[in-house]
């Protein structure tokens, strides 16, 4: 059953065992080499889905439970030691090494970039041959990257060999040196005990000749002017990882050294339906990304009014929010008893992480008497070797800023405070604020939630407008539901958002010419200055935001990645109007699905003047329409 369920799997004969508490159990060991398929089937346990269909095959004999802590346990094990590049992946890596030894691999966030980092690292260290010799450096913005990058080659040199994972820990620190901000001392590693202690090699970074240095989120050293590193580090060959969705700045193809270049477009690691809220706030991609994962559950938000003016208050109703997407993953996911690892919390900066940090450490501590969960820096939930975790211990949560987050990524991910509103024209804090978002929901590898006040005019209040469609997900609808170029348009950035601008233009002078002319006109009611019209509701199937606690009315969205045009203008402009096909044709064409409200209502103006004045025209069509019906009804009694 489980194979038939799965493609690519394969089950061996089960044998009797145990849970924890002593009930008798099967266990089934299953084993896949493609990652998709173990997310599919890890979506069917957490779903409860797999529990469903193994019930319902072998009803006569009793109720089958897939224990889903279990299961979790062992598929976070062995997700780092899947040796099989997908086939996308398998080329791009094949494509590298032929380019040359300065090489530059691009790709949205969850392609798995730092998995062919990985891989190509391997591959030049030669870790299996005695002979080989000379060290990788690794440069990132933080150390806990380069933990994470370390514990990963590690675990996977481990499961190509029969080395422990101390063996392979201690070989892996031998050769690799870490750099990070403010990138000027070199780190080796150690390991006392079960931890990974860091010492100050002392060496001038330009001195040393490596034979490999990477360079991990390489965007962001670019834009905070470290780019000279990439030529004074001496290497013999070098490797930059990139991605301008996550980069809070634009334009830094000029900054880049004209290295070979490969670029990713298949995302590994997140769900469907995070790619599409992803792509939202994405930039800079020219190609459409896809996703070889599952569907994964619908994106969940928890966006409250402030009703207090105090900075306290405020952050004491974050917490109680916050606290409220624990409880909700306790309700959704009954037989998942512990978040140890699997939940990472991400806040915008360190000053609000330093307010929240106690005081939801104290709400939890109070709401959730009967588990320990502690809060804790990706530095320090890394600072170990990687060994089994047994349940019973303190369930570590990882809280700590979306900076810190960069490269790493968790089963489950809470955004926390997040939002901005948006100034436009390319102001620095939409940059940051949408760089912030689009990097925290694609953290996630199976489910994303937001945590956050409400806040007129900002990245996250088309979410107060949404209604959650629960029919089946289809990847074809969530395509359509959602604009990749919405962030864009928002920033004015591009080709696209700059004609858009100049669409902008054109359409307030219009709208001046057509309020001059209806002065002119014989004022009559339809004619008058109506009242502003809230936003309508429109249904999606990527975000459910049953959870928003929102009261104030919405008449205006300065960011809306919601295509809808296609579900609802074109249709009003149909009725309202009277307007021909043709016409209809025409405008959409030219405005190409990417009419915002202002345009449309500049449209809508100009079409009600039309229709007054062929007011009598269209009321004869009304009536004949009308009589035609009334004749039909009569002929068919």
């Amino acid at each position: 059953m489980v194979e038939r369920s799965s493609e690519g799997i394969q089950v061996q004969a089960p044998v009797q065992s145990h849970l924890r508490d002593g009930t008798p159990s099967l266990m089934f060991q299953v084993t896949t080499e493609k990652v998709q398929v173990a997310q599919a089937l890890r979506n069917k346990v957490l779903s409860g889905a797999l529990d469903l269909a193994l019930s319902k095959e072998h009803s006569a004999f009793a109720q089958i439970h897939v224990d889903q802590s279990d299961f979790l346990e062992r598929y976070e094990k062995s997700l780092l030691t899947l040796s099989k590049l997908t086939d996308h992946q398998e080329q791009k890596l094949q494509n590298l090494k032929q380019l040359g030894e300065n090489l530059h691999l691009t790709a949205p966030a969850g392609c798995g970039k730092t998995f062919v980092a990985i891989q190509y690292a391997l591959d030049e260290l030669k870790l299996d041959d005695r002979n080989s010799s000379g060290q990788m450096l690794f440069v990132s913005l933080q150390i806990s990257l380069g933990l994470y990058f370390v514990r990963w080659l590690a675990v996977r040199h481990s499961t190509l060999t029969e080395l422990s994972i101390h063996e392979a820990m201690n070989l892996i620190m031998k050769r690799i040196v870490l750099l990070q901000k403010p990138y000027e001392d070199l780190v080796t590693l150690r390991i006392e005990g079960n931890k990974i202690v860091q010492n100050t090699k002392g060496e001038n970074v330009h001195t040393p000749d490596f034979l490999l240095a990477v360079f991990d989120e390489c965007h962001e050293l670019v834009r905070e002017g470290f780019g000279h590193l990439l030529d004074q580090i001496n290497a013999k060959k070098k490797l930059l990882l990139s991605d301008q969705s996550q980069c809070s700045a634009l334009n830094l193809d000029e900054k880049y050294p004209e290295y070979a270049r490969e670029s990713l477009s298949e995302v590994v690691r997140s769900t469907e339906r995070l790619v599409r809220a992803a792509s939202a706030f994405q930039i800079g991609e020219t190609q459409e990304v896809s996703s070889i994962g599952p569907d994964g559950p619908a994106l969940k938000s928890f966006i409250f009014e402030r009703t207090h003016n105090s900075k306290e208050e405020e952050m004491n109703m974050y917490c109680q929010y916050t606290k409220k997407t624990l409880s909700h993953l306790a309700k959704v996911y009954p037989g998942l008893r512990s978040l140890h690892g699997r939940l990472a919390m991400l806040v915008p900066g360190q000053r609000f992480l330093d307010k929240i940090k106690d005081s939801l450490q104290e709400q939890l501590e109070v709401g959730f008497r009967h588990r320990r969960f502690r809060l804790v820096s990706f530095e320090e939930s890394l600072s170990f070797v990687p060994t089994k975790f047994f349940e019973g211990q303190e369930e570590l949560i990882l809280l700590d800023t979306i900076d810190n987050a960069r490269g790493h990524e968790h089963l489950m991910v809470v955004c926390i405070g997040l939002d901005e509103e948006v100034q436009g024209k390319g102001a620095e804090v939409d940059l940051m604020t949408r760089a912030k978002l689009y990097v925290g929901i694609t953290r996630a590898q199976h489910l994303a939630m937001v945590v956050n006040k409400y806040v007129t005019g900002g990245w996250l209040e088309f979410l107060a407008t949404l209604q959650f469609k629960k029919e089946e997900y289809r990847s074809e609808v969530g395509k359509e539901e959602f604009r990749n170029d919405a962030a864009a348009q928002a920033l004015r950035v591009g080709k696209d958002a700059a004609a858009q601008a100049l669409r902008d233009d054109a359409a307030n002078a219009a709208a001046l010419e057509i309020r001059q002319e209806d002065d002119q006109l014989d004022a009559a009611p339809d004619l008058q200055q109506e009242a502003p019209e809230e936003v309508e509701m429109s249904s999606n199937s990527v975000w459910d935001p049953s959870e928003n606690e929102i009261e104030s009315k919405i008449y205006q969205l300065k960011f809306d990645p919601i295509d809808r045009v296609k579900a609802d203008w074109l249709t009003k402009l149909k009725m309202l109007h009277g307007a021909s096909k043709e016409q209809v044709a025409r405008t959409i064409d030219e405005w190409n699905f990417q009419a915002d409200r202002a345009l449309l209502m500049t449209a809508l103006r100009a079409w009600r003047r039309h229709a007054k004045l062929q007011r009598e025209k269209l009321e004869r069509e009304l009536r004949k329409f009308r009589a035609r019906q009334q004749g039909r009804r009569i002929t068919e009694q």
